[in-house]
């Protein structure tokens, strides 16, 4: 029963957002950014 509660309460609670997420750099080559503050936009690979 334990496995079944704790495999529901996955299902059900949100995921949470990456602790870092990705920026174009100067070469075009994506770099990974892990500053939680960044307010510039992140680089979305699937938009290439």
């Amino acid at each position: 029963m334990k496995l079944f509660a704790h495999a529901l309460l996955n299902v059900l609670t949100p995921a949470k957002p990456a602790p870092y997420h990705l920026h174009s750099g100067d070469d075009g080559r994506a770099y990974v950014c892990e500053n939680p503050h960044c307010t510039s936009p992140g680089f979305d690979p699937a938009d290439e």
